[in-house]
């Protein structure tokens, strides 16, 4: 599905405008996922599947190169 370059451009304002205001100062972690799920799909974005990594307690121990 091809999303013409405008609407990709408005679709992308509101979601970074979401995830940096309100998703920010009052989402827990899942709940942005979720909400950023939601958002995408809405848009008529096709997710399959969504992950994120359990958090860890030594950060500078888990990267990826």
């Amino acid at each position: 599905m091809d999303i013409p370059a405008q609407d990709l451009a408005a679709i992308e304002t509101r979601i970074a405008n979401w995830l940096i205001g309100p998703a920010r100062r009052s989402c827990t972690p899942a709940e942005i996922v979720d909400g950023l799920v939601e958002r995408l799909v809405a848009a008529g974005i096709a997710l399959w599947r969504v992950g994120s990594p359990p958090p860890v307690g030594k950060p500078m121990l888990c990267f990826q190169g």
